[in-house]
């Protein structure tokens, strides 16, 4: 978990936002590879286990009816359908399941800080990149993430919709084709295996004055 993302994540659990305070047992660099981190609201703390945040028992995520993208050419089409070329740099981009085994490609040719999201084991420490374990929603800050790419089609619509809370306006959001499309986005394009859509824009304020 690299130290800058800290300040990103946020408490799973339903009460106001928070930043976390961390706890550092062994650092690598400006990776922390284990430690904790506790929640000042609500005083939960989630330990720090090979580089990948445990917000909950997560299982390991791997090929579960959704094709498994690791190769070269799945990095370079995932980078395409969340418009990581774009001329927009940095951003926080969320690789979720086995999208995550296209990390370490992707790195090399975007300007975008990763977070790997229920990972396949061992990959987060042998990358030296950023993990999380989470099955109820993605514990990053609302508006935080540029782009995110969730492989599973389990957990009914809950991880759809928090991934559409934890875009910035804007950013694009790529899912399996058999889960439904959420609120609050725009779908863009489709085909047999994904859909992307894109994080609508909030209305514009308009001001009300006397003639």
């Amino acid at each position: 978990m690299h130290i800058e993302l800290i300040d990103t994540l946020r408490c799973p659990n339903p009460h106001e936002d928070s930043w976390l305070v961390g706890a550092f047992d062994r650092v690598i660099d400006r990776d922390i590879v284990e430690g904790r981190l506790g929640c000042p609201m609500c005083g939960s703390t989630y330990e720090i286990r090979g580089g990948v945040v445990q917000f909950d028992e997560a299982e390991d995520s791997t090929v579960d009816g959704a094709p498994a993208p690791v190769g070269a050419d799945d990095a370079l089409r995932l980078a395409a359908m969340l418009d990581l070329a774009s001329p927009s740099p940095g951003g926080l981009v969320i690789l979720e399941g086995a999208w995550a085994r296209a990390g370490d490609m992707l790195e090399t040719f975007i300007d975008a800080r990763l977070l790997l999201m229920n990972p396949p084991a061992g990959l987060v420490e042998h990358a030296r990149m950023s993990g999380v374990r989470s099955r109820r929603t993605i514990p990053v800050a609302a508006g935080s993430a540029r782009g995110i790419a969730l492989h599973r089609a389990t957990h009914g619509d809950a991880l759809a919709t928090a991934a559409v809370r934890a875009l910035r306006p804007g950013g694009r959001l790529v899912a399996p084709v058999d889960r439904p499309l959420p609120p609050d986005v725009q779908e863009l394009a489709r085909d047999d295996q994904w859909w992307v859509a894109e994080r609508s824009a909030p209305p514009a304020l308009v001001t009300l004055g006397r003639r």
